[in-house]
């Protein structure tokens, strides 16, 4: 396992301070609380993030590679009932660890690495996720690995670390994309079933790397920037081959919910990357608003994580 003390103090900011990887998984019961936890609060709060296992090299470990490790408390009655943390089994995890790899709904040989970026509830289960093209993982209350999942044979490859749920149908809408699509990202619709019940294929000048998405009550908004794919840098083995490209036109997309491809607005924008909406609306007079962190750019000079400048709030 990686040594956590001495990457504290790592050349690489990824792998140090609060982002150091933990060594070791913890279950502790009756936690001792300051202050007060309101007695109607109940259920788990749980965040996922990378959490390399095994020997990393400072000078190429990418921030968005390490292993997944999901952190949870279960609150009740105004207690703590517990902590614990699990690494997200997949089969890099899974042989680190020298267990046996999780039981999987994909042929052998389909993409799978680390599902380290979001941890969700949907449709009754827990799922660990990542986008790029590995699977979802299926964890359960106690946040042990049960199986990495597509969906009931719903999901036709990729998947996204951050659906949007529709707070009306309790739906989650995707943008997914993966690099042995092309220029090509798939939009998709899970219903509360935990089931893809429509998916739209959606042709791109490049291949971006499109981290989340925004919904309207009409519109799901494509966020299609500058940070793209690129073939020579992933033959070359680099280990997370998107980089900033400046000649590349940054737009935002509105697709009808129950449009086709041919349907989508098309708006060029100033050039930059959002990891993140906060808000996106409908306006009264038809235009759609949306509220977002806006970076500069990314992947341009840093090439092991997020870190080109502090991002803007912009509307």
């Amino acid at each position: 396992m990686a040594n956590a003390s001495a990457l504290r103090k790592s050349s690489n900011p990824f792998l140090a301070g609060n982002l150091a990887p933990v060594d070791v998984e913890t279950t502790a019961f009756d936690l001792q609380v300051t202050g007060k936890l309101p007695d109607e609060l109940t259920g788990r709060y749980l965040r996922n993030g990378p959490n390399p296992i095994g020997e990393v090299n400072p000078d190429s470990y990418h921030w968005f590679l390490g292993s997944g490790m999901v952190h949870g408390i279960r609150i009740n009655d105004g207690k703590a009932e517990w902590y614990r943390n699990r690494w997200v089994r997949d089969r890099n995890v899974a042989k680190n660890l020298g267990e046996q790899a999780p039981p999987s709904d994909w042929p052998a040989d389909h993409a799978q690495f680390a599902s380290n970026t979001n941890v969700i509830g949907h449709a009754g289960a827990t799922w660990a996720l990542v986008e790029g093209g590995s699977p979802p993982i299926e964890m359960n209350y106690e946040l042990e690995t049960v199986r990495v999942s597509n969906f009931a044979n719903t999901l036709p490859q990729a998947f996204s670390a951050h659906p949007k749920r529709d707070p009306r149908t309790g739906e989650l809408h995707v943008m997914a994309y993966w690099w042995g699509w092309g220029n090509q990202v798939q939009y998709l619709v899970v219903g509360v079933d935990g089931k893809v019940r429509r998916t739209v294929d959606i042709a791109l000048p490049g291949g971006p790397m499109m981290h989340d998405c925004a919904i309207t009550e009409k519109y799901v908004l494509i966020f299609d920037l500058p940070c793209l794919f690129n073939l020579k840098l992933a033959m070359s083995g680099r280990s997370f081959p998107y980089i900033w490209n400046a000649d590349y036109t940054a737009r935002v997309g509105l697709l009808p919910r129950e449009g086709v491809a041919a349907d989508i607005k098309w708006v060029e924008i100033n050039s930059c990357y959002i990891f993140h909406p906060l808000n996106a609306y409908d306006a009264p007079d038809g235009t759609v608003v949306l509220d977002a962190a806006r970076h500069e750019k990314m992947f341009d000079v840093e090439q092991r994580g997020p870190n080109e400048g502090f991002p803007t709030l912009d509307r």
